[in-house]
């Protein structure tokens, strides 16, 4: 697949938006998977790639700014790259702050509002109630507009400094990824990233100190939500991308991701770099050196009664997407 295909930001491409503003729309990579799939490890990979550009999840959460450092390993305050970031979306006449960019679909101060923005992906009918409601709600209709226009230009200034022409949101959320679809701004193509969901479920109780059946929902009802979104998208623009089979063979599988994102593959190294990515999310962010190992520590750790529970509720779709 030729190296420009699909990932320039072209006036071609341009959407006109509701108040009659021509943009092109930006090629965007969207991982869509649960917590601990291995999102931040493809984030890395996908990121050496001198045509992407990303920070992990453009989702953003709450951080204490004295001590939460970025990837480059300078307190988020002092980066010299997010200090840039901020200054290109305010020269857009927009608000930034690294405290909390308005880059997440959130209405904190409207409840009725935030719920009906946050509400996980469902059925059809669902989903055309959301849009009407995001639509009348007095709190959407002030403030949609301003997190639309944040996430696009902070995905564009990011770009920029880059010099890359795609950008990868690790953000995971499938809601996220609708409401990104919705607004019509971007060239989207979709990575469905799986890890065998006893991995997962023994992640979000060693991390997140989740019970077992609570760990097993999240997994369950974020690939449900997932495969919904599925019928929105082409078939050429959804890659589905198994954490294993990436661990496994990490060259092979990338250079197949390259080629469905447009862009020409590259060699990976084991002198990865990812302090040049500026990167935000978990813990690895700061100390991952390159190497790949798989991670089975649930054949251990999970005990008989939760293999057992596991079974019951996503023993199915965990065989539908190849796990024995």
């Amino acid at each position: 697949m030729s190296s420009t295909t699909g990932v320039e930001i072209q006036s071609a491409a341009a959407k006109i938006d509701p108040l009659g503003e021509v943009r092109p729309r930006i090629p965007l990579v969207y991982i869509a998977s649960p917590s601990f799939s291995g999102s931040t490890l493809l984030t890395f990979l996908l990121g050496a790639h001198p045509r992407v550009s990303t920070m992990g999840e453009l989702r953003w959460a709450d951080m204490d700014l004295a001590t939460y450092r970025c990837s480059c390993g300078d307190l988020l305050n002092d980066c010299s790259y997010w200090k840039q970031v901020e200054q290109r979306v305010a020269a857009r006449g927009l608000p930034f702050s690294v405290k909390r960019p308005q880059t997440t679909f959130r209405f904190r101060s409207a409840p009725l509002t935030d719920r009906v923005a946050r509400s996980g992906v469902r059925g059809r009918v669902f989903e055309l109630v959301r849009d009407v409601l995001l639509r009348i709600l007095p709190a959407s209709r002030n403030g949609w507009r301003m997190v639309r226009d944040v996430n696009y230009a902070t995905m564009e200034a990011m770009i920029a400094l880059r010099g890359g022409g795609v950008f990868v949101d690790a953000s995971k959320e499938p809601t996220r990824l609708k409401h990104l679809a919705d607004t019509g701004d971007y060239d989207i193509r979709v990575v469905h990233l799986i890890r065998d969901g006893r991995g997962v479920t023994n992640s979000g109780i060693q991390n997140k100190r989740l019970d077992v059946r609570t760990s097993i929902r999240e997994w369950y009802e974020t690939h449900r939500q997932i495969e919904r979104l599925r019928g929105r998208f082409d078939a050429a623009r959804w890659f589905q991308l198994r954490y294993e089979d990436l661990c496994a063979a990490p060259q092979s599988r990338m250079t197949e991701l390259f080629q469905f994102i447009g862009l020409e593959p590259i060699a990976l190294t084991s002198e990865l770099d990812v302090t040049k990515f500026h990167v935000l999310g978990n813990r690895m962010r700061l100390e991952f050196s390159g190497h790949i190992a798989l991670d089975e520590k649930w054949r251990t750790a999970l005990s008989p009664a939760a293999l057992d529970e596991f079974e019951r509720v996503a023993g199915g779709l965990n065989r539908e997407y190849g796990y024995a």
